[in-house]
């Protein structure tokens, strides 16, 4: 990230928000000095090699993404009405998307919930529009994969995403058991120019 002094200085630093970057881009658009996006930056980082650093990672980076979108997205919704700020009410709409597993465990659910409903005899209008939504749910990301994730994921590679979400289910469940709200440092291997 880089900002100008005349937004930064002002700004929370050193919060220890679970997901401080993402609360900073959001106090800096609240304060009217929105994100910017630069699509010559190059961002690389060293991720965790060890499955329970990179556990404690996505644990830390999902819940305080959900816990996030819980306390700061109607905060951003009423702001973007009280003063008339179409682009904050279109940032916390983007915001309001949650993490792709948990977007489609949701999904998964409320189809659950509709078909055990329709089989007991209510209404079948839940599982329609719910099958749509799935629908419409693949289709998205199975574009944006063969336009942008190709040579990430393979093709076969889609075989293991059913034992992914399954995998989710355990830090999912974490957050009305044992929700993360505090930031933890993940452990990773030392770099040798250090």
């Amino acid at each position: 990230m880089a900002f100008p002094w005349s937004s930064i200085r002002g700004a929370a630093l050193a919060t220890g928000h679970i997901v401080e970057d993402m609360q900073l881009g959001i106090d800096l658009a609240i304060a009217g000095t929105a994100p910017l996006f630069c699509g010559d930056a190059l961002v690389t980082s060293v991720f965790p090699e060890r499955e329970a650093a990179l556990l404690t990672q996505r644990t830390r980076w999902e819940h305080g993404h959900l816990g996030t979108i819980a306390s700061q997205v109607p905060r951003m919704l009423a702001i973007a009405v009280a003063q008339r700020r179409g682009m904050l009410a279109a940032m916390a709409l983007d915001l309001a998307v949650p993490p792709l597993s948990a977007l489609a465990i949701a999904l998964f659910t409320v189809i659950a919930a509709a078909l055990l409903v329709a089989v007991l005899g209510g209404s079948g209008i839940p599982l329609v529009i719910s099958a749509v939504a799935a629908v419409s749910f693949a289709v998205a990301v199975f574009g944006a994969w063969v336009r942008f994730a190709r040579s990430v994921l393979s093709g076969r590679d889609w075989i293991a995403v059913p034992r992914y979400l399954l995998a989710k289910l355990p830090m999912y469940a974490r957050l009305f058991t044992a929700r993360q709200v505090e930031w933890v440092r993940t452990k990773r291997k030392v770099d040798s120019s250090d």
